[in-house]
């Protein structure tokens, strides 16, 4: 199982659709710094957020998200990380990846 990291905002849609194709089933995925806006809703179809449906779980850091005033905007499909949970995440995967 591997942890992969993005810190890339969606108009980065090669580091996204990398990061996409190399996702595994049972893989993780947080998103930091830039790339909590990849958590957000939008109108359209959300590529990354559709994949990981069927993939792997989605985590955000939470203190980028506090940084960004994004808090109650986010999709319902991801999970709230602490400092402490990111550390606990990188414990469990076998590997991280960082997409960067």
């Amino acid at each position: 199982m591997l942890l992969h990291i993005l810190n890339k905002s969606p108009k980065n849609t090669s580091i996204t659709q990398q990061c996409l194709n190399a996702l595994l089933p049972g893989d993780k995925l947080i998103l930091i710094e830039d790339g909590v806006y990849q958590a957000l809703p939008t109108t359209t179809m959300n590529p990354l957020l559709d994949a990981l449906q069927i993939k792997g779980e989605i985590y955000v850091l939470e203190a980028d998200v506090i940084s960004r005033g994004l808090q109650n905007r986010l999709s319902e499909q991801v999970k709230l990380a602490t400092f402490e949970d990111f550390v606990t995440l990188t414990e469990a995967c076998t590997h991280t990846l960082t997409w960067a």
